[in-house]
């Protein structure tokens, strides 16, 4: 296989950037054609062959176009509000969960009152991760095992798409609080489902060594928490994030 090993190695070099990673990725290749469905007969003839699986790479360049466009001027809130003593408290019912999406409003208001941008995508990350986990096993009831193939990833979709249109009872809370601490501040951020719950195993499979298609969810929480919690019957999550970490 191509390997990290080999884009790190690429992105190192001088010449770093996307099309090096394209032009590098080829040039492996070896002019190989794309997989098709006679794979399986042409390898078994000896036959030099391509990848057997699709290969895609995406480049973002989010500084580049931060704001374009807009006419906002982010300059006065990049640094960091002096930490202060903050909460509040969002409820969604189902039948606004079935509509919208309430995260972004509740991430900007995050930095609204404390300005910590550079932890903006990682709060995301954490706030999302709750807030699907009490949506999709809280509320729609979805089991993450239909998730263990990769054709599942659809299958799964699917369904949540299907249950979250028909569902008519259910809400979510969250719950945030920031206080000050000596280097910075503590946020934590309490998500509650009125669903039935989630056991927590207490075996924690870290991110490197998943090979599976799903499953890491939790083991992305507590690599960028302090602090991830289970409390009453599991329908209550609090994870606890420290800045600057």
């Amino acid at each position: 296989m191509f390997g990290q090993d080999r884009i790190e190695k690429v992105l190192s070099e001088p010449t770093a950037g996307f099309a090096a990673l394209c032009a590098r990725l080829a040039e492996h290749r070896g002019g190989a054609a794309a997989a098709d469905s006679s794979l399986s007969g042409r390898a078994a003839a000896g036959e030099n062959i391509a990848q057997p699986d699709d290969i895609t790479l995406i480049e973002i360049s989010p500084l580049a176009t931060y704001g374009a466009g807009t006419g906002f001027d982010d300059a006065p809130r990049r640094t960091a509000c002096v930490a202060s003593d903050w909460r509040f408290s969002l409820e969604v019912s189902a039948a606004t969960l079935r509509g919208a999406d309430p995260l972004p409003g509740c991430l900007q208001m995050v930095m609204d009152l404390q300005g910590i941008h550079e932890h903006r995508e990682r709060l995301y990350l954490i706030l999302s991760e709750l807030f699907s986990n009490a949506l999709d096993h809280g509320l729609l009831r979805l089991d993450s095992a239909i998730k263990s193939t990769p054709g599942g990833f659809a299958e799964y979709y699917a369904a949540r798409e299907r249950a979250l249109g028909e569902l008519t009872e259910g809400r979510i809370r969250l719950n945030v609080r920031h206080v000050p601490t000596a280097k910075g501040g503590r946020l934590s951020v309490l998500v509650e489902d009125s669903g039935p719950g989630f056991r927590d195993t207490g075996v924690a499979v870290s991110l490197a060594d998943n090979t599976q298609p799903g499953g890491r969810g939790l083991a992305m929480l507590r690599s960028l928490c302090k602090e991830v919690i289970f409390h009453g019957g599991g329908n209550h999550v609090e994870a606890i994030y420290e800045w600057p970490d």
